[in-house]
């Protein structure tokens, strides 16, 4: 798993400006590269590569399905923000090559990575997955409630999907609870793998 620069305590550079940013790090420089050299490997589906995260680690994850969407097939975040970065003068868009998948959980109980987004750092939780099915051209969503999870499927004419859970009295965690009857790490995995680029 790719590690956050340890000398930084182990925070990912999830911004390209300078401004507001906690380390210098070239994190998507670094991931690129780890794909680059992934790639080289035969054994490798490059059709199929996933990018997971939490907390600080989900925010680099929707950065990277931003920002190297061409090489991201979908993403996973937990108890994270996507700090989607203001492109003025043309600067630091996102890269969308194509409908991009995507699982996003979240709590309302979380201090941490609050659903309404950071102030001057990050969007709130839900203005991201729209941001996200907006991307996807989603023609159809729907909302279905079970128990305290809130669930939201955005679709797009393809079938792409994108999910948001929104966990009643959930903190900041790796959320684990059954999702369509599955453990939710087994959820994730069914739910991405179908993907391929």
């Amino acid at each position: 798993y790719p590690q956050a620069e340890i000398s930084t305590g182990s925070v990912w550079n999830t911004l390209h400006s300078d401004e507001g940013n906690k380390v210098s790090a070239d994190d998507f420089g670094f991931i690129e590269a780890l794909i680059d050299l992934l790639g080289e490997d035969s054994r490798i589906d490059t059709s199929r590569i996933y990018v997971a995260g939490y907390s600080n680690g989900a925010a680099m994850a929707y950065q990277i399905a931003c920002h190297l969407n061409d090489r991201i097939t979908g993403f996973v975040v937990h108890s994270g923000n996507f700090p989607l970065e203001e492109v003025v003068n043309n600067e630091y868009p996102c890269n969308i090559a194509g409908e991009t998948p995507g699982l996003i959980f979240n709590g309302t109980a979380d201090m941490t990575r609050p659903l309404e987004g950071i102030p001057t750092y990050a969007i709130p939780v839900r203005d991201g997955a729209q941001w996200w099915a907006e991307q996807n051209n989603s023609v159809n969503m729907t909302t279905t409630q079970d128990g305290n999870v809130e669930r939201t499927i955005y679709v797009s004419e393809a079938g792409t999907e994108v999910q948001l859970f929104i966990v009643d009295g959930g903190g900041h965690d790796w959320f684990n609870f059954d999702v369509d009857g599955l453990p939710i790490d087994q959820f994730i995995w069914n739910f991405l793998s179908k993907y391929k680029n």
